[in-house]
């Protein structure tokens, strides 16, 4: 982070020795917002509603809801009602609900399951119409069993992949990635 900061600095200085333009030179260090994700200004964020794609009726709405329960216990964004009161906007699709089989015994009985929810989403700078991210997939799972120990039932595994699914858009949206919340496996380690 250091060595950045001073190639940065020096690189500025170049600029102003090699050009009387101070304007120029403004426009330059302006450039360099040095702000995360979302502006530093933005307070308000709204929620399109989401396109659905898994066939199930009304999901949308209780990702949705998720979604917003997240931002707003993370406290950095409120949540506006309105679009023309927001300082930023996300948009969203859920492409895919999907229950797999993982593990199939020799009879044909599948004894574990991954249930998998996959989203794309963009978040958009309400001011200026600019995104700041477009179409990012966000995805989250679980591997379960609904037969052997330690059986979980589908819609407990449905409820804790929804909750990850919000957690991940919701710090995307606030930081503009979610690695830290990718499970050993999804980082490639066992």
């Amino acid at each position: 982070m250091k060595k950045k900061y001073i190639i940065a600095v020096i690189s500025l200085w170049i600029l102003s020795c090699a050009s009387n333009d101070k304007a120029e030179l403004g426009n330059i260090v302006g450039s360099i917002n040095g702000q995360p994700v979302i502006p530093y200004a933005a307070n308000k964020l709204y929620i399109s509603p989401f396109t659905n794609q898994t066939g199930i009726p009304g999901y949308e709405e209780k990702i949705k809801q998720r979604i917003m329960e997240k931002i707003i216990t993370g406290g950095r964004l409120a949540i506006a009602p309105v679009q023309a009161d927001s300082d930023v906007i996300l948009t969203g699709t859920i492409q895919s609900f999907q229950v797999q089989p993982i593990v199939i015994d020799s009879a044909g009985i599948i004894k574990k399951k991954r249930l998998l929810l996959i989203t794309v989403i963009s978040l958009i700078n309400a001011q200026t119409g600019n995104y700041i991210f477009r179409s990012i997939t966000v995805q989250a799972f679980k591997e379960f069993s609904d037969i052997e120990a330690p059986v979980t039932p589908i819609t407990i595994a449905q409820d804790e992949v929804e909750q990850v699914l919000a957690s991940r858009i919701a710090l995307q949206v606030e930081t503009g990635w979610y690695t830290s919340l990718k499970t050993g496996v999804e980082k490639g380690r066992k």
